[in-house]
């Protein structure tokens, strides 16, 4: 089994240098957020602020986010682009310059969504699994705990569930 794995803070640091500047924002969004991808392309530029209500595409669930102060500054500057939309490319892009930059840098099973569980990691050290199930609005504490375990972990669980 090979599921996604959390990014790590200094494979992230990595990554970000290396991406095309829309990339790179999107996926510094995702690691202040925990949003996925296609809420993070949803964000107008007139709606930028330190703490924004997103209505989830997937869920439609709304959640409030905050962005870190660099990174609010960094949106601000990239949305003097003059679009409506402050990242104007579609997630295929996103996806693509991200599994580019990424097998270049030699990271195995981490794509956009790493970013999301490197953010539910952070969160659950901060404030704990029950928290970080709500923050995440996932439905099952089992799906959250996907998150913040060690991918490792999670296949001996499963590994040990089937030899039973």
């Amino acid at each position: 089994m090979s599921r996604t794995r959390p990014i790590t803070p200094g494979e992230l640091r990595k990554l970000l240098k290396v991406l095309p500047p829309a990339a790179a924002l999107a996926v510094r969004i995702s690691a202040d957020t925990g949003l996925r991808v296609s809420d993070v392309l949803s964000i107008r530029c007139g709606d930028l602020q330190r703490t924004m209500k997103v209505r989830e595409r997937k869920t439609g669930k709304q959640r409030t986010v905050h962005l870190k102060p660099a990174t609010l500054k960094a949106c601000k500057a990239f949305a003097a682009h003059g679009e409506d939309k402050l990242i104007p490319v579609n997630r295929s892009t996103i996806y693509r310059q991200i599994k580019k930059a990424t097998a270049d840098l030699g990271y195995d099973h981490v794509s956009m969504h790493s970013i999301r569980k490197l953010y539910a990691r952070n969160f659950c050290k901060a404030h704990g699994l029950a928290a970080t199930q709500r923050e995440m609005q996932h439905d099952y504490l089992s799906t959250t705990m996907l998150y913040v375990l060690n991918p490792e972990d999670v296949e001996r669980m499963i590994d040990n569930v089937h030899d039973e």
